[in-house]
Formats: C-alpha cells, structure tokens, sequence
C-alpha cells in the first residue's frame, strides 16, 4: 500500500479514522494523534478510495440524527455530508462543532477493495473481530480515542467510528445503516 500516509485523532476530521489502520506496519497498532490520507491507492484489483471529507450541510438519506443520539449517547448538533460518495458519507457533529460519529458506505469495485478498505479501518491483527450482523466480517476497537467498527460483505463496505470509547456504538450503527439500506 505504499503512497497512502494513514494516522488518526479525534481532534481532526474523525470521519478519516474510518480508513485510520495502516500507519507505517499492519503488526503496530495505527497511531492516535492525527488523520491524514494522501491519496487513492491502486492495488491488483482496482482502486481503492480516498476518505471521504464532510463538505456540506444536509440530511443523512439513510440515518437521523435522533437515530444517532440514540445509539452513540451523545446529542447531535449538525450533519455534514461528502457527496462524492454515494450514498453520501454521513458525519453527525457535537455541540461543539467536532464531528463525534461518521458512516462510509463504500460500493467497492470488487469484494477484495471492500476487505482492504475494512483492513485500513479496523486491521485484523490489532483489532477484535467483527461479525455483525451475520455475514458481515470485519474488526472492531475501542478506548479513549474513540471507537470504531468496520465491516464487509461482498463488494460492500460499512465503516462507523464515534468519539465514545465503546465499539459497541459504532456497531449498533453499522448495523442500523446496513438494515436500513438493505445491504
């Protein structure tokens, strides 16, 4: 994967840690003081996308924001959107402006770009599995720099991460999303 500079933070745009997991080895844990993406990778199979970035105000067409205040326990201020991504990539800000909760819904060209975008967000080696809900696959994490869980199936992937330290928000979202769309 080289060309691609991966590094995460919750005081940057949380909705990059989506795609935080490669930083310099797969075998270290992906580091938590900032966030960056260069640039799409191309590998084998085709390309894999850069994160998505919040760049406009609107309504998520497949999660409400009371939905989120829900699941995540944290009231929710705005939602910015990045509609490059379709469906949009949906980012749900605090009181204070800072996003607490983004959600990537990525179409991928082919199942092994899903996989490579799951592994970017959530690396099997440093993080617990995913399995949900049943056919999904994908890691999971937590602690004070917030959490995340990220799945595939097929050509599709699901990546949620929240400024709370418990995966399990971000999975009850994940989830909630791939209800919703029928994925």
């Amino acid at each position: 994967m080289s060309g691609v500079v991966v590094t995460r933070g919750i005081g940057t745009v949380l909705a990059a840690v989506m795609v935080m997991g490669l930083a310099v080895s797969c075998s270290a844990p992906p580091d938590k003081n900032s966030i960056a993406v260069e640039h799409p990778v191309t590998s084998a199979s085709g390309s894999v996308p850069a994160t998505p970035n919040p760049d406009s105000a609107g309504l998520c067409p497949y999660l409400t924001a009371d939905s989120v205040e829900t699941f995540n326990g944290e009231r929710v201020d705005s939602v910015l959107l990045d509609a490059n991504s379709q469906p949009p990539a949906c980012f749900f800000t605090d009181t204070a402006g800072n996003v607490a909760v983004s959600v990537w819904v990525h179409h991928a060209e082919s199942s092994s770009i899903a996989v490579e975008l799951v592994n970017r967000a959530a690396p099997l080696s440093n993080t617990a599995p995913a399995a949900d809900p049943s056919g999904w696959v994908g890691g999971r994490f937590g602690g004070d720099e917030g959490a995340g869980y990220a799945v595939s199936k097929g050509a599709v992937a699901v990546l949620v991460t929240t400024t709370q330290p418990q995966s399990v928000k971000a999975q009850r979202i994940a989830v909630a999303v791939i209800n919703e769309l029928g994925l």
